[in-house]
């Protein structure tokens, strides 16, 4: 989604995610999509940035998307696209300021005036607690997600 930049530095990773452009994205997305057929069910994944992406993903993805998975990414709040999400959703949210208590309750509403389902959870962790290079990784809250997140995808695809 970078096209090919990585960084471990926090700062040029901010810097990459300012740059990028929604539009290249959703190409990626659908050509993904195209790539795997219009037979392929498809689940989304994805943490922080990654996380708002996997809801932005699965409404792209239509009538083939079976679900997302949202680590504390920022959802999206317009609640005539949601309408048209073919899934649920799992959040897996975290106690902080910017993606806070009130934006995921509002979510929440949004989904449910949208007619969809949302299971969530917000962890008293710190944002970025799976990641076990951040500095304040919580084992506890990251086994926790992990289990609801596999047990959620082994769900959606019947295994």
């Amino acid at each position: 989604m970078y096209d090919g930049k990585v960084t471990a530095n926090p700062q040029e990773a901010g810097k990459l995610i300012q740059g990028v452009k929604e539009e290249r994205l959703e190409s990626i997305v659908i050509g993904a999509r195209e790539m795997a057929g219009a037979t392929a069910q498809i689940a989304n994944v994805g943490w922080c940035f990654g996380g708002s992406w996997s809801l932005k993903s699965a409404l792209l993805n239509g009538q083939q998307n079976l679900g997302s998975v949202m680590y504390y990414g920022m959802p999206v709040r317009d609640v005539e696209k949601l309408k048209t999400l073919n899934s649920d959703v799992l959040g897996l949210f975290a106690t902080e300021e910017y993606i806070s208590e009130t934006v995921i309750r509002e979510f929440a509403a949004n989904m449910e005036t949208a007619g969809k389902k949302l299971t969530y959870k917000i962890f008293p962790a710190v944002h970025g607690f799976a990641n076990p290079s951040n500095p304040r990784f919580d084992t506890e809250a990251s086994k926790e997600a992990y289990g609801m997140a596999i047990g959620y995808l082994k769900e959606k695809f019947g295994v």
